[in-house]
């Protein structure tokens, strides 16, 4: 049994034009007897909402960069929220009022105000003029205060709108590596069957750990990848062929 775990945006789906031969050959992987795990920062319902759109066949998912991961039925098997201290500690960059969009990461759906439920993460949505020294300065002021949380920066470039940033708060050492282990604890799996790619940032953990490979010209996932490839359906090709390199 080989467990294949992929990003979505910018790795399965590319295109709309390639999407058709990506879930034709993520069906014959699971046929085979393997495991497909779809890995997000996306919430449940955003993901779910995608595999519904192109019929992508899953057996696991893993939301939020690593903060839950599901079943295919979409009962809940790990996951990990943050504690209640630091949310109002996080209010004073709230009030500033810098961000385009605010999103408290719940089980299930990303929320755009405070709530009762619990929060896995938190992200602020900000563009890049907007980052000034009273954001800076809050955005410090909390890592010191709370160090036993991850503080995660990365951008996208969006065209006519120009870099958009998102400044994400977790609990610490949860990644997109942690459900990985999760599921291959679960289903017994050694590390030399357990494949993962991407095209982000927030991909190097999972593609450092096992047999990673990249899609796109990310410099930062170059050092950690083992191989790029231009299409999800072309790694499993090569593993379907026994063709594929291995970090372990």
């Amino acid at each position: 049994m080989q467990l294949l775990v992929s990003d979505f945006d910018g790795t399965l789906h590319t295109c709309d034009e390639v999407m058709e031969l990506n879930v034709k050959k993520i069906q014959e992987f699971i046929n085979n007897g393997n495991i497909f795990m779809l890995s997000s920062g996306r919430s449940y319902e955003s993901l779910k909402a995608k595999m519904k759109l192109y019929n992508i066949p899953v057996s696991y998912m893993a939301t939020e960069d690593g903060s839950h991961l599901f079943d295919k039925r979409g009962r809940l098997i790990h996951e990990v929220s943050m504690s209640k201290d630091i949310l109002s500690d996080i209010d004073p960059i709230v009030d500033l009022g810098r961000h385009k969009e605010l999103q408290y990461g719940t089980t299930r759906a990303y929320l755009h105000e405070r709530t009762d439920k619990d929060i896995s993460s938190v992200n602020f949505v900000i563009d890049e003029d907007k980052i000034d020294t009273d954001f800076l300065f809050e955005w410090e002021k909390l890592k010191l205060k709370h160090p036993t949380y991850d503080y995660l920066v990365y951008g996208y470039f969006i065209k006519d709108v120009g870099m958009v940033y998102y400044y994400c708060i977790k609990p610490k050492n949860i990644d997109k590596s942690i459900p990985v282990s999760k599921l291959a604890e679960l289903k017994k799996l050694s590390k030399r069957n357990i494949y993962t790619i991407g095209d982000g940032d927030n991909d190097i953990p999972m593609i450092e750990k096992y047999n990673g490979f990249m899609i796109g010209n990310n410099d930062s996932l170059k050092k950690h990848a083992i191989g790029c490839y231009n299409e999800v359906y072309e790694l499993i090709d090569d593993i379907n062929k026994q063709k594929v390199k291995r970090r372990w």
